[in-house]
């Protein structure tokens, strides 16, 4: 024998039910809307930060934050020297104004962030596996392979796939040379710079070693390059 309920019981229990899964449905899109995406990419150089705090990721990389629903979110892109911001893409709503996005966080949004090379070179000189240039300002810039300090960055190791200021403070240089694991500029002052590899005393500083990062000063030394 079959027993029914009263008709009052299975309306309570059927609004009862839609009421817990309309709790989940919404519950699920908070989740699912709160959760801000950024990724940096292109071919210069750059860093993506957000108010309030929650996202800080630069070029190659992606950060993800959960900032609730209903959040508004500012982001502000900076170029690094010798890079350009060239613009924000995106999947949801996103405000621009120059170099800010402003979105609210109704739904899960993934926003792009982009940044080009921007450098004007007067001369380049290609070494065994890295680059260096000098642009119109007299910068110095140099990529490729590190292993020996031959990008003049400080640091020995790695690898530089854009234009990677050389560490050289306010030095203006007016020409670089790379070598096969070592790079020698001179300076607009007429001062001679080497950094990478020197075993060979090929720095000319007197010293058979490494000098990773360029010095300016050392009047006594004409071939300045790294610590002491």
């Amino acid at each position: 024998m079959v027993r029914l309920l009263p008709k009052f019981k299975v309306a309570a229990q059927m609004t009862a039910l839609a009421l817990l899964m309309l709790t989940a449905c919404q519950t699920a899109q908070n989740q699912q809307g709160s959760t801000l995406s950024v990724t940096v990419e292109g071919s210069g150089s750059g860093t993506v930060t957000s108010v309030p705090e929650g996202i800080d990721v630069s070029t190659g990389g992606t950060a993800m934050f959960d900032f609730g629903a209903g959040a508004e979110v500012t982001l502000t892109a900076s170029a690094a020297l010798g890079s350009i911001f060239t613009g924000w893409t995106w999947t949801g709503a996103c405000n621009v104004l120059e170099d800010f996005c402003v979105v609210t966080m109704h739904s899960s949004l993934a926003i792009t962030a982009s940044f080009a090379i921007d450098l004007d070179f007067v001369s380049v000189s290609a070494g065994i596996a890295h680059t260096c240039g000098v642009t119109s300002d007299g910068e110095a810039f140099c990529w490729g392979h590190d292993l020996h300090g031959q990008l003049g960055t400080g640091i020995d190791g790695g690898f530089a796939n854009v234009p990677t200021p050389v560490a050289g403070g306010d030095l203006e240089f007016a020409s670089l040379s790379a070598g096969g694991n070592h790079t020698c500029g001179v300076s607009v002052a007429g001062d001679a710079y080497c950094w990478g590899y020197g075993e060979l005393g090929q720095l000319g500083n007197g010293r058979q070693r490494r000098r990773a990062g360029c010095c300016a000063g050392r009047p006594r030394v004409p071939f300045c390059l790294g610590g002491p």
